[in-house]
């Protein structure tokens, strides 16, 4: 019995044991604008930010965020190692990546995966079925 549940040209069958404890972790978006950005996730996707990381030396700033039910947030801890642990052992975190000074240098921009060479496509919520009538 196959380890796939569909098939397609390249999948291996041999599951390396090192690692069935893998979590997909994170989607990685570079950003100009971190206000206007986390604006957008917090208020229409409804996000929580988790953790956000400053490296000063390096001039960035890395800022995690999940979706988490009201029901849930206690689940998250308040010490802040605690919750880094959380972060990165949690499925489907959505990284923003700000590299400080881009938002008023005019010369950066990044690639949306709609202009040629076509790249990234998108990233996907899955809505229960009576907020998707609400939105179409």
């Amino acid at each position: 019995m196959s380890r796939h549940f569909d098939q397609a040209q390249g999948l291996i069958e041999y599951h390396d044991p090192a690692t069935h404890e893998f979590v997909f972790n994170q989607t990685m978006f570079r950003i100009k604008d971190p206000e206007r950005t986390l604006t957008f996730y917090t208020d229409v996707l409804g996000m929580t930010l988790t953790t956000r990381l400053d490296f000063d030396e390096m001039k960035f700033t890395l800022y995690f965020l999940a979706c988490i039910s009201p029901e849930r947030h206690s689940d998250w801890s308040r010490d802040d190692n605690q919750r880094m642990v959380q972060t990165f052992g949690r499925p489907a975190m959505l990284e923003l990546t700000h590299n400080w000074g881009d938002k008023s240098d005019d010369s950066v921009s990044y690639h949306s995966g709609n202009e040629q060479p076509k790249g990234f496509g998108h990233i996907g919520f899955a809505l229960p079925i009576t907020l998707w009538h609400v939105y179409h």
